[in-house]
């Protein structure tokens, strides 16, 4: 008895979704995830010539769907005229930056708009106009509330010159790939308390010091995507866990909203 195949089904997100016809739809999936952080979620098998009939992305929150063109089914390729894809983004000067990185051309510089935006146009390596913009008050507002890496840990006092090596390494790393600061600071005056305090929340044992540690960022997305780049970086695979200067079982971090600033 034969079983019917199905295809994998994925959720499709948005309620209008592009459908594009690029030459190179393989190509131009890898460049959308270097260009705006797309995500694969499927993608059908090619056919004998290596062209896809369907690979589907998530970009910014929708989706995307991607095939070659098929001239000998009746599909040839058209120049992309007439549209405009385009992106509402919580950073936009991030997102732009990205995608210039990636070789996105710059169609119309990001500016300020009489619309109260802050907007630019961008036309992908396949021809493809994007758009992406962020309303000007919320860029304001993105500004103040940056997004915070915080750290607390227990050092030995003797391991402090190998921990302050560890410390600006990690600074020259993070900055690199687009931390906006970068801190170390040891305790200098930090004190038990009757119920809590900074020794106790880390357990801190004789001959031991308080680190207190903070990286910043300008919104969780950036926080992100610096930190995935940090992870593969190099010069951050020569530490053995069981080797740090310090005992990472007490160290206390988490990511925080700014909702006040200077």
């Amino acid at each position: 008895m034969e079983t019917e195949t199905k295809a994998p089904q994925v959720e499709v997100l948005g309620g209008v979704v592009p459908y594009l016809a690029v030459t190179n739809a393989a190509e131009a999936a890898e460049f959308y995830k270097k260009a705006f952080g797309a995500q694969e979620v499927l993608r059908m098998p090619p056919d004998d010539k290596g062209r896809y009939l369907h690979i589907h992305l998530y970009v910014n929150g929708g989706s995307i769907m991607l095939a070659d063109p098929f001239p000998d089914h009746g599909h040839p390729h058209v120049a992309p005229q007439g549209f405009t894809l385009h992106m509402k983004v919580d950073d936009v000067d991030f997102w732009w930056q990205r995608a210039v990185d990636a070789g996105a051309e710059i169609v119309l510089p990001l500016q300020k708009m009489f619309w109260g935006d802050r907007y630019g146009q961008l036309r992908d390596p396949f021809g493809n106009l994007w758009s992406m913009g962020q309303p000007a008050a919320e860029e304001e507002k993105a500004a103040m509330e940056k997004y915070v890496d915080g750290y607390v840990l227990p050092v030995p006092k003797k391991n402090m010159d190998d921990y302050r090596k560890m410390a600006e390494l990690g600074r020259q790393v993070w900055l690199e790939h687009g931390a906006l600061d970068y801190f170390e600071c040891v305790a200098e005056d930090v004190k038990p308390g009757k119920h809590t305090s900074f020794p106790q929340a880390v357990k801190l044992k004789e001959g031991e010091t308080v680190v207190f540690a903070w990286i910043t960022f300008k919104s969780r997305a950036h926080r992100d995507e610096v930190n995935t780049a940090v992870m593969k970086d190099p010069r951050m695979n020569g530490y053995d866990p069981k080797k740090m200067p310090f005992d990472g079982k007490r160290m206390i971090f988490g990511g925080f909203e700014t909702f006040v600033s200077t």
